[in-house]
């Protein structure tokens, strides 16, 4: 007989499925219904870190399922606690790489996010950046600040060789004259040096010519293109501010940002609440020639019409949650249709299950990568322009690595809400500005979202394990061959 410890887990049913997903380290264990059955009794009667002392025959049923870790003889149980465990995992989540030059803490830098217009041409409704001012002036970033900013990333990007920059705005072909200055001059400090810039912007693609195709294209800028659906959804979300439809603006560009691309382009959507029709707005925005759709909540307060998460803590929103299995199940059938995905929400939750990609933080906002704006203070990202409150330097300044431990301190390990959820290391504590607008605390998990996450999350896993049996080997090539590509959200 020897000793074991229980791992953090979750065990759950999905239609006539049984799954132990083990918390620590993503594994997914599928069992039959008499097995999941004992396992949850076990899991009833012991908790996280209690010591079970077990026969061999037993315990290997157990740590094939990922439930128990043997504790060696060497070891003693404060040792492979639950506790120690958790300290371990607190010191990851707070390893990000800081340095030291001069005796003081920097903040390396590996991509920065240049908001070259405070000004947009669409006044979409559910705007986070106040119809793309961000409550300031409206105005065009200078060619001088957007060097500035480009000289901070350069400067601290350590041994990085390829520092990223991502156009935004309002909307950022409004100042493409400065966007072409920026790639110029990155071109300049490549020359003698060993990196190479790479470009990425979002865009709303009403805005496109054969200057801007051809010169995005020699220059590889990745376009994102936001777009919230079909014409019935896009003029209502994202109306024009000149009154004309945006969704006829867009159509005619779309293969000239798919040439930028070479044959790629992923749209955008944001989905508000009541229209929640997943599959619908993929299909549609597949019809119009993009290759990949990212769909992502609104980022609103509880309060608008708009909000799209539960009324209260310990519910999940059904009718979205609904809406997240039917586009599993689209996701499930086109993989096993094509070989290949067209949807990058259930691509990133599934490549982190295979690959096990532990996220102690949903991004690198605030500790890796930053935005800058036209009145040159830096945010912890492009979503907090304007919000003074937040941010963490000027580029007179330099950024202050006090104000960037607000984030560095957000992890999952310590973010309120997040530490005791079986799904932090898959959520990441989710965006840290939802949990402003939620909570007006980046400290603190968006709880009115958290059981539909969970929910989703679930869904995730069956999806996961569904494939994985259906052909693994065209599943890995599938999630090796997806693009991790570095752009805003």
């Amino acid at each position: 007989m020897s000793n074991y410890i229980m791992n953090p887990s979750h065990l759950f049913c999905y239609g006539e499925s049984h799954f132990v997903f083990i918390v620590g380290n993503l594994r997914v264990y599928e069992c039959d219904s008499e097995t999941y059955d004992f396992l949850k009794e076990l899991t009833d009667t012991y908790k996280e870190g209690d010591v079970l002392p077990l026969e061999d025959e037993l315990a290997d049923t157990l740590l094939e399922s990922g439930l128990v870790s043997q504790i060696k003889a060497a070891e003693t149980e404060s040792e492979v606690s639950s506790d120690a465990a958790k300290e371990d995992n607190t010191d990851r989540a707070n390893d990000n790489s800081e340095e030291v030059r001069d005796d003081k803490p920097f903040v390396r830098i590996t991509n920065i996010v240049l908001e070259l217009s405070n000004d947009c041409n669409l006044n979409c409704i559910y705007c986070y950046g106040d119809g793309g001012s961000y409550g300031r002036k409206r105005e065009l970033m200078s060619a001088e600040t957007a060097r500035k900013a480009v000289d901070m990333l350069f400067n601290n990007c350590g041994d990085l060789k390829e520092p990223h920059v991502t156009f935004f705005g309002g909307e950022p072909l409004l100042n493409f004259g400065v966007l072409k200055e920026t790639v110029a001059y990155c071109r300049e400090l490549e020359a003698n040096s060993d990196k190479h810039f790479t470009f990425s912007m979002t865009t709303n693609g009403t805005i496109c010519n054969d200057e801007i195709e051809e010169f995005c294209l020699k220059n590889r800028v990745h376009v994102m293109l936001s777009i919230d659906g079909p014409k019935c959804v896009q003029d209502k979300q994202r109306p024009s501010c000149d009154g004309k439809s945006s969704f006829d603006k867009i159509v005619p560009n779309i293969e000239r940002f798919k040439r930028i691309n070479r044959g790629h382009l992923t749209a955008r959507s944001t989905v508000c609440n009541p229209n929640y029709d997943f599959v619908g707005i993929k299909s549609s925005l597949l019809a119009l020639g993009f290759t990949e759709v990212q769909m992502s909540l609104v980022d609103t307060d509880k309060s608008s019409p708009l909000y799209a998460g539960s009324k209260s803590e310990d519910t999940y929103n059904e009718p979205l949650v609904k809406e997240y299995e039917r586009l599993a199940l689209d996701y499930i059938e086109t993989v096993k249709k094509e070989g290949k995905s067209s949807n990058k929400l259930f691509d990133s939750i599934i490549r982190d299950l295979y690959f096990k990609n532990i996220r102690f933080t949903a991004c690198g906002a605030g500790m890796r990568g930053f935005a800058i704006g036209t009145d040159e203070k830096i945010y912890p990202c492009h979503r907090y322009m304007g919000m003074e409150d937040y941010a963490v330097g000027t580029l007179d300044t330099g950024i202050d690595f006090e104000a960037t431990l607000l984030y560095r301190h957000s992890n999952v390990m310590e973010k309120k809400g997040c530490k005791e959820c079986w799904a932090k290391f898959l959520c990441g504590g989710g965006c840290s500005h939802i949990s402003v607008t939620q909570e007006s605390d980046v400290k603190k998990a968006p709880q009115l979202y958290c059981e539909t996450y969970r929910k989703l999350y679930e869904i995730a896993i069956f999806t996961y394990s569904q494939l994985k049996k259906w052909n693994e080997d065209v599943f890995r090539n599938m999630l090796e061959k997806a693009e991790d590509l570095p752009v805003v959200k």
